[in-house]
């Protein structure tokens, strides 16, 4: 045998039972992960809206006392907050959209009813698992966009609560 291994040939039908499988199953986790980020970017939305409101809070402190104003330094980095806070609520909102997927037509699943339906099983696996591919591949590029635009979200709320961090801080020493 000269140390090769060789692997018995399994049945067809067992063959595509895993591959359609296989198909089958990423189809689902593509469609878990864009329900997951469209959760994760509406929560972006009402996060970034929430510190906002702390923001907005922040300035009515200062503002409350005649005497007391906002300290010249912490000015802008509210302003800096504000835009940051705006721009991972905007990146949420865009992470949110909804966009257009490829999904299996409907003529086509027509056919396979009344034309096709007395096609060979490892033919009507192939056309299936061909069209789950398709559908897989829209999914990945679009749940590819929404991941980009809910890292911008992320990394504009971190900046923003910093700014907004720094904000407190000089007010609280300004006191």
């Amino acid at each position: 045998m000269g140390g090769r291994f060789t692997r018995p040939r399994a049945d067809v039908t067992e063959q595509s039972d895993i591959y359609s499988d296989f198909i089958a199953s990423e189809l689902k986790t593509e469609r878990e992960r864009k329900a997951a980020m469209d959760t994760r970017a509406a929560s972006l939305v009402t996060t970034s809206g929430s510190l906002v409101t702390i923001l907005a809070a922040v300035s009515a402190f200062v503002g409350k006392d005649a005497e007391a104003s906002l300290p010249r330094q912490a000015l802008p980095l509210m302003v800096l907050a504000l835009v940051a806070f705006s721009a991972a609520s905007l990146a949420g909102i865009c992470a949110g959209w909804s966009r257009r997927y490829d999904v299996a037509a409907i003529a086509p699943m027509r056919l396979m009813l009344d034309e096709r339906w007395s096609d060979e099983e490892g033919l009507a696996r192939k056309e299936v698992a061909l069209t789950n591919i398709r559908m897989i591949e829209t999914l990945r590029n679009v749940n590819g966009a929404k991941e980009r635009f809910l890292r911008v979200g992320w990394i504009s709320q971190v900046i923003a609560l910093g700014f907004l961090a720094t904000v407190v801080l000089i007010v609280l020493a300004t006191r």
